[in-house]
């Protein structure tokens, strides 16, 4: 049986029965985070490491798409997603990214992260088109979620997109089923 955990004041780390477990203590050279200035500091002193290897140098919307439809694992598409948008050079997502990420993703009825993938990109002024939101309302559809598909089809207005036929009659199709 493992021991309470036991927390030492400022210079060591939450230690688990010291009979198991020695203490750890941080070394005069590890500096306490309360000490760094900046965040920017903070993070340059950090590697972040592609989720896949080789990682592309040259890194467009067009090869992310592709990159990310081609992967099976849908931990790892998520990933790749982000860590293009986050730590790629002068990489920024667009509309074809976001959709092809939402779409690997409700296709395969992983939808959790599905609500914050909308959230940034109605936070980043990008320019949406239908499909997506017609995606996301079949698939929530053959998932059985009524209520999600209805709060998607609500939703289009606010990311500048006009509800048009297309994404009417996949409502009306999906309410029949």
């Amino acid at each position: 049986m493992l021991g309470h955990w036991k927390v030492h004041p400022l210079r060591h780390i939450s230690t688990v029965s010291p009979r198991i477990f020695s203490s750890f203590t941080a070394t005069d050279h590890h500096q306490h985070l309360s000490n760094i200035k900046s965040k920017s500091r903070l993070l340059k002193s950090y590697t972040v490491t592609p989720p896949i290897k080789p990682w592309p140098q040259k890194l467009t919307p067009k090869r992310l798409c592709s990159i990310i439809t081609q992967q099976q694992n849908l931990d790892l598409a998520l990933q790749i997603f982000h860590y293009a948008g986050n730590y790629h050079p002068n990489f920024h997502h667009n509309y074809d990214t976001y959709n092809s990420i939402i779409h690997k993703l409700s296709r395969r009825r992983a939808f959790e992260p599905i609500t914050s993938l909308l959230n940034e990109l109605r936070n980043s002024q990008i320019k949406c088109g239908e499909n997506l939101f017609i995606t996301l309302i079949r698939n929530y559809g053959l998932a059985s979620k009524p209520k999600e598909a209805i709060k998607i089809f609500l939703q289009i207005n606010d990311f500048g997109v006009k509800r048009l036929c297309v994404s009417r009659m996949t409502w009306r199709v999906r309410l029949r089923c």
